[in-house]
C-alpha cells in the first residue's frame, strides 16, 4: 500500500532533521499541513465535486469548469481556519486576521481564487495579497495548500486515457512541476511532479523543464558531494532549474514520494538561488 504524504515524511524525519534540512519546527508546521490536507482529501472524496474534466484534451482541467458548490464552500472555510492555526503556531508573528475574515466571508469567491492559481496569475494573486495585507509569498502559501487538496482528489478520480503529452507543463492542471525524478531502472527516464496536483508524467531527458530548451551545451546540473541521490538540473538559456532526485537501480521507485521530497530539499533551492537560477 502506497505511503501517504505525511507518513513518508515521517519516516525521514530523523535523517532529514539530523542533516540539517529542515528544523523540527518546520517539520512540525510541514507535518501538520499534509495531514490536514489528507483528511481534508477524504472529505471531498465523499462529495459530488461537480467540475467537468476533458477526455481526450489537455489539459485535463480548465479554469472555466470550475464550478464550487456551497458545500464545498462550506469545507474551504473550516479547512482554512484550521489551516491558519497550523501556521501560526509556526510563525505566531504573522497576522492572518484579516485574510481568515475576508476569505470566509460569504461574498468572497474561493472558486475565482483557485482560477487564478490554474491561470498562474501571480501578479492578480500578489494584487489580492497586498489587499488582505499579507505578503505575496505568504498569501500564496496559504491558498495553495488549501486548495490543493481538490486539484489532487480530481486528479485522483480522472479517468486517464493514453496520454501523448511532452510538454513541460502538467497534463491534468497545466501547472509547473516542482521535481524531476530519473529511474535508473527504467532506462534512465524522466519523470515530472507537478506541484498543484502531484501528478507525474514522462518528459524528455535532455531538455529544459521550463523552457523547453534542447541545447545539451546550455544545460547542465549541479550536485552535492554530500547526497549523491540529488541534482540540481539548470538551463543557462531561462536561468530556470528544477530539482532532480536520482533513483538508483537498487532503489524501488515507490519508495519515493515527491511530494515529501520537494518540502525536504529546500537546502537545494537555497543553492540553485546563489548560483543564479531561479523556479516559475
Amino acid at each position: 500500500m502506497k505511503k501517504s504524504n505525511s507518513q513518508y515524511l515521517e519516516e525521514v524525519k530523523q535523517k532529514t532533521i539530523e542533516a540539517g534540512h529542515l528544523t523540527p519546527e518546520f517539520f512540525t508546521l510541514y507535518q501538520d499541513i499534509l495531514k490536514a490536507q489528507e483528511n481534508f482529501i477524504n472529505k471531498l472524496n465523499q462529495l459530488i465535486l461537480k467540475i467537468n474534466l476533458k477526455s481526450i484534451e489537455w489539459p485535463a482541467l480548465i479554469p472555466s469548469n470550475l464550478k464550487f458548490s456551497k458545500e464545498l464552500n462550506d469545507l474551504l472555510n473550516q479547512e482554512l481556519l484550521h489551516l491558519t492555526e497550523i501556521i501560526k503556531i509556526a510563525q505566531p508573528g504573522l497576522k492572518l486576521e484579516t485574510l481568515t475574515q475576508t476569505l470566509t466571508d460569504s461574498k468572497f469567491s474561493y472558486q475565482d481564487l483557485a482560477k487564478l492559481i490554474l491561470e498562474k496569475n501571480f501578479n492578480k494573486i500578489n494584487q489580492e495579497a497586498s489587499n488582505l495585507k499579507i505578503g505575496g509569498d505568504e498569501f500564496f502559501f496559504i491558498i495553495v495548500n488549501l486548495l490543493k487538496p481538490i486539484f489532487i482528489s480530481l486528479n485522483e478520480r480522472y479517468d486517464w486515457p493514453k496520454l501523448d503529452w511532452d510538454q513541460p507543463l502538467c497534463p491534468f492542471c497545466h501547472h509547473y512541476p516542482d521535481m524531476n525524478k530519473i529511474v535508473e531502472s527504467l532506462d534512465n527516464k524522466s519523470f515530472l511532479h507537478c506541484s498543484l496536483c502531484e501528478h507525474e508524467w514522462e518528459f524528455k531527458r535532455i531538455t529544459c523543464p521550463i523552457c523547453e530548451n534542447s541545447d545539451h551545451e546550455s544545460l547542465g546540473y549541479y550536485s552535492s558531494n554530500e547526497i549523491s541521490l540529488y541534482r540540481i538540473n539548470y538551463c543557462k538559456k531561462c536561468q530556470g532549474y528544477i530539482k532532480t532526485i536520482k533513483i538508483p537501480k537498487s532503489e524501488s521507485e515507490s519508495n519515493f514520494n515527491l511530494t515529501v521530497e520537494n518540502i525536504i530539499t529546500t537546502f537545494l533551492d537555497a543553492s540553485a538561488l546563489d548560483l543564479g537560477y531561479q523556479r516559475p
